[in-house]
């Protein structure tokens, strides 16, 4: 059965211009080309190790997108984009569109979202892999779907999420919901973390659970917070939540 990697452009971008943060690569011109050197070389890397021969890139586009519509909070905590690494989004573009790398992208939705709705088309008939060190792709897991960090050139199946996590993979956007991401500004639980959301998914099977069966939470403490935090963990479920149904269109 043939495999399929999928990979998350934006994010290889970003890992790869701050891997060369400290120390950034130049060309004559004195213009920055950490991102495209980065990207390029891991991609190769990925032909190289993987035999990867059948590939499929996405990349989040300027466009809000419809977490945006929820709430104009979601990752309104971020700088902006460096100008230097922004410049290097079109030639590295580029990179892939002369090697035949076919693009998938989507206005309205991010990268994850495009690859999700990529994933549950492929893997009927093949095995997915998706490029990327976004932990949230823990979430489409299974056992035709797993992950691969080309920066730390370690796969994720479901044996691992669990591990790693404590959670299967099919509960992993409600464990996210509860602990939040600071990163991208999505509140969680507050005063929940790791530890009692992994607790509260090995009792209950999603979010939904927790709120009809709230009075069956042992800890005081932890009861106080989920209840208290209600609201913030189905805004945070609906953030973190990625989408498989992308309208991709009839030719795609």
């Amino acid at each position: 059965m043939e495999t399929i990697y999928l990979i998350d452009g934006t994010a290889l971008i970003y890992r790869a211009y701050f891997a060369f943060m400290n120390n950034p690569l130049r060309n004559s011109k004195g213009e920055n080309t950490s991102a495209l050197f980065g990207v390029a070389n891991i991609f190769f890397k990925l032909l190289e190790k993987k035999n990867a021969e059948h590939l499929i890139i996405s990349f989040d586009l300027k466009h809000p997108t419809f977490r945006h519509e929820i709430t104009d909070t979601y990752k309104a905590n971020r700088p902006q984009a460096p100008e230097e690494l922004v410049n290097q989004i079109a030639p590295i573009k580029e990179f892939f569109l002369l090697l035949g790398i076919p693009e998938f992208s989507v206005p309205g939705y991010e990268a994850d979202d495009v690859l999700a709705t990529l994933a549950e088309c492929i893997k009927p008939e093949h095995n997915v892999v998706i490029v990327t060190s976004d932990k949230d792709f823990c979430q489409l897991v299974d056992e035709k779907v797993t992950l691969f960090d080309p920066f730390s050139e370690k796969s994720t199946n479901i044996e691992k999420v669990l591990g790693r996590y404590g959670v299967p993979p099919q509960r992993f956007a409600d464990y996210l919901a509860i602990i939040g991401d600071q990163s991208d500004n999505i509140p969680g639980v507050k005063g929940v973390g790791p530890k009692g959301a992994s607790q509260l998914m090995d009792k209950f099977s999603d979010i939904d659970e927790i709120y009809n069966n709230v009075n069956h939470i042992e800890s005081a403490s932890l009861r106080e917070k989920i209840v208290n935090g209600k609201e913030e963990a189905y805004l945070s479920k609906s953030l973190v939540q990625i989408v498989r149904n992308v309208p991709l269109g009839k030719d795609k």
